[in-house]
Order: C-alpha cells, then structure tokens, then sequence
C-alpha cells in the first residue's frame, strides 16, 4: 500500500521541483501516493497551509496528520518514515 503524502507546492518553487522528482524516483516496493496541493493555483490551500498547519514555507509535506516544512530540513525524516 501507497504512502500517502500531501505536498503544498508553489509554481516557481525549485525545492518543490527537486520533491517530485525525489519521489518519483523512489526504490520498487516504496510506493508513494503524492497529493500535490499548489497554494497559487489555489487560495484554499494556501490558507489551509497557514492555519491549519503554522506554515508559509514550500514545500511542505503532510503524512499521517504530521507536517514537515522544508525539504532539505526534512528529507532524511521523510525517507525514514517511508521506511528508507
């Protein structure tokens, strides 16, 4: 079964970028179900994002209720929750 992770991007956002393309590269057998929310193509994410979850940061991940703001702060994190 997918890990499913929510992921607020931004269209400009190279970290957001580097994200998607470290998920879809992801080893056989570590799945991931990536639900990308866009704040600028979309106000209520972007507000969902800030009140919901304290953050104005991109990329931001939510998994199992939890968030993680930043990618490189939280890659490592991220990898050991999907178990790698």
């Amino acid at each position: 079964m997918a890990t499913k992770i929510i992921m607020y991007t931004g269209t400009a956002c190279g970290k957001c970028k580097a994200a998607k393309e470290r998920f879809s590269n992801l080893p056989p057998g570590h799945e991931v179900e990536l639900i990308e929310r866009n704040v600028d193509q979309d106000e209520a994410h972007l507000h969902a994002l800030q009140s919901v979850y304290k953050s104005s940061s991109l990329p931001t991940f939510v998994i199992e209720g939890k968030p993680y703001i930043g990618f490189d702060e939280n890659i490592g994190k991220i990898m050991e929750v999907l178990g790698l």
